[in-house]
């Protein structure tokens, strides 16, 4: 109670009851993937974590069904919500919130689409797991979950009830690449954590070995920093004894900029590395089995990619890897970019597919 009493004094508050509207979101947090396809100012926002709370509806709430149970009057104020917005659409991006799930239950007259925005390992699966045990007439549902790829949806079909259909991330379908496949000549290294320790055990050594490899080749080296990981060009600079080429990948203009097909991209873990194979642009994962790949298993070799621990990150491996990826002609690294990407991330360019199923269902 404490918490949430916190979480009350922090809120702001409205007294004015939510409008009708078609499309509801479902968390603040996936607004960002709403504003991609759906159109501008055409939804509101139900904050999930009480960012803003409606007082026509609490009060109505407590009118109606009273104040017993904290957990019975959150499902209560919820439902009375809804029920004033009358949405077609509930959306969300937080795809491991095991709530939304349960929404189907609670207020069946909407469409539910769940929409993942990053590769899980297996903690939210043993969650749906648990709650499905217990709860067998009540399983959780979604009319749509798009996922990443076919891993995930196999992973997704054992818990969830719904139509899973794997057709990549939003933001990244959102995306076009433009260049045609050309010889190769730049090289982005993809930041893998703001973690300190691990930045220097791992990042600065490959970005180090990548810094030689390039001079080799003749290939421009850029180290690519993540968004909201602030600016550690100084950081790196002090490190290395020299400059060198750094970018932020901090909005969509330069993601378009960078991503062509005459770029070889080199990550660690990253979830953008496997956004770029999407696109048929050449990338090397150095540790492609670090990621959960849901019940997926992938050699320590392939095709892409080499495990290369970070405790001996071994220069002839990697270099060996490089230069196979680099020296692949448009018709092999075709086959091989489609074949991972339908297991891994799908590339849905412009969302077509995405809203083409929203649009059918409601039609429905």
């Amino acid at each position: 109670m404490l918490k949430y009493l916190i979480i009350f004094l922090k809120a702001s508050y409205t007294i004015i009851p939510p409008k009708k509207n078609k499309i509801l979101i479902y968390d603040r947090l996936s607004i960002k993937f709403a504003k991609v396809l759906f159109k501008k100012n055409s939804f509101i926002t139900y904050d999930v974590r009480y960012e803003s709370i409606n007082l026509f509806i609490l009060f109505s709430t407590i009118i109606k069904y009273g104040f017993k149970n904290f957990r019975v009057f959150k499902k209560n104020y919820k439902y009375e919500y809804f029920e004033s917005v009358k949405p077609k659409i509930i959306y969300t991006s937080i795809d491991n919130n095991i709530g939304f799930f349960k929404l189907k239950h609670l207020y069946p007259k909407a469409l539910y689409v769940a929409d993942q925005n990053g590769i899980r390992d297996n903690k939210f699966f043993n969650e749906c797991k648990k709650y499905n045990r217990t709860n067998k007439s009540k399983k959780l549902y979604t009319d749509i979950f798009f996922c990443f790829g076919n891993n995930e949806k196999d992973r997704l079909n054992k818990v969830l009830k719904g139509s899973i259909l794997p057709l990549g991330n939003t933001l990244n379908n959102s995306i076009n690449v433009k260049k045609k496949f050309s010889k190769i000549s730049s090289l982005f290294f993809i930041s893998s954590t703001s973690n300190i320790k691990t930045f220097l055990d791992r990042d600065i050594k490959i970005f180090k070995f990548l810094k030689s490899f390039c001079e080799n080749k003749k290939i421009k080296l850029t180290f690519l920093e993540k968004p909201k990981r602030g600016n550690r060009y100084l950081f790196l600079k002090n490190i290395l004894k020299e400059d060198f080429n750094y970018i932020i990948l901090d909005n969509k203009k330069t993601k378009e900029k960078i991503i062509k097909k005459n770029a070889l991209f080199v990550f660690i873990i990253s979830t953008l590395g496997y956004e770029i194979l999407s696109k048929g642009v050449k990338c090397v994962s150095l540790n492609h089995n670090q990621f959960n790949h849901a019940f997926k298993k992938y050699r320590k070799k392939g095709p892409f990619w080499v495990d290369a621990p970070s405790y001996d990150y071994n220069h002839k491996l990697i270099s060996t890897a490089l230069n196979k990826v680099i020296n692949y002609n448009k018709l092999n690294w075709e086959k091989i970019y489609k074949h991972y990407s339908k297991q891994i991330m799908v590339y849905d360019k412009g969302n077509v597919i995405k809203l083409k199923n929203i649009k059918s269902r409601l039609g429905k």
